[in-house]
């Protein structure tokens, strides 16, 4: 169930309707995580039963896996430049040998 949560609030599902990061959602996830709790269940982040949760146990694999593609959403990746000087002056000298009225000529104006 709390997995559904987890799906729900990562595609924006948020108070202010907004995509939110991972620390974010590990908050959103204790909150609720406190309501099982205080019903004198085991906290759902770290098991999958009802009996077995150890308090200081890693994060299920459902869950940790959910994050996880959320985290790579948040790094950016090493981007090149989109538009360098080389191909500046490529698209000036395929303008200058093609029509005025071509597309060379139409991206370079």
């Amino acid at each position: 169930m709390l997995l559904c949560y987890l799906e729900f609030l990562q595609q924006g599902n948020t108070i202010k309707l907004q995509v939110v990061k991972v620390a974010t959602l590990k908050a959103y996830l204790a909150e609720a995580a406190t309501w099982i709790t205080n019903a004198g269940f085991p906290d759902p982040r770290f098991s999958t039963t009802w009996t077995h949760a150890p308090p200081l146990s890693p994060w299920i694999p459902r869950l940790r896996q959910a994050l996880g593609r959320q985290q790579n959403w948040e790094i950016k990746a090493a981007r090149k430049e989109p538009l360098t000087r080389k191909m500046v002056w490529d698209f000036a000298t395929q303008a200058q040998k093609s029509h005025p009225d071509s597309l060379p000529a139409a991206l370079y104006d």
